[in-house]
């Protein structure tokens, strides 16, 4: 799915082509075919040579109908803020488990946080806390943010 939505991005870029010079080899059509592959290189090269799609999908619903599935409290106040969600994607996140938030949590995070930017790393305080909660219950973070990889090492984070 994401290969799809990749090359539609390079499509909607080749709109623009129109404002160029026409002087790509096969004219309007090779211009196209550039745009599209480009755009699907772009993708594997941002992702890390790999498409993210089934796999991610199947974790996430195997947790969910495990039940094993909570959210840091943090992770919902990320997603609720986002002004266009639907009424019922904001019923589904409100119904799922959140962690319990353990004494001390507050002083951990920040000091992990400051462990990271020690190290002269990216270490946002949202991610921080984030990463905290994770840490405080035991529970691997499933995550595509490459930032928590910061955290992963500084604090044997579990990342899936």
């Amino acid at each position: 799915m994401s290969a799809i939505v990749w090359a539609m991005m390079g499509i909607a870029l080749w709109h623009f082509t129109v404002f160029v010079p026409d002087r790509f080899w096969g004219g309007i059509v090779g211009a196209f075919c550039v745009a599209t592959i480009g755009a699907i290189l772009f993708g594997f090269a941002v992702n890390g040579g790999t498409v993210p799609g089934r796999d991610d999908t199947e974790l996430i619903q195997s947790a969910l109908d495990h039940q094993q599935l909570v959210l840091p409290p943090v992770v919902l106040t990320e997603l609720l803020s986002d002004p266009a969600i639907s009424r019922s994607v904001r019923t589904l996140l409100a119904g799922l488990p959140i962690q319990n938030i353990e004494p001390g949590h507050w002083e951990r995070a920040g000091l992990l946080r400051a462990s990271v930017l020690k190290q002269k790393k990216k270490a946002r305080v949202a991610d921080a806390l984030i990463a905290q909660s994770c840490l405080d219950q035991l529970s691997p973070l499933v995550t595509r943010d490459r930032d928590f990889r910061h955290f992963a090492k500084a604090a044997g984070l579990s990342l899936l």
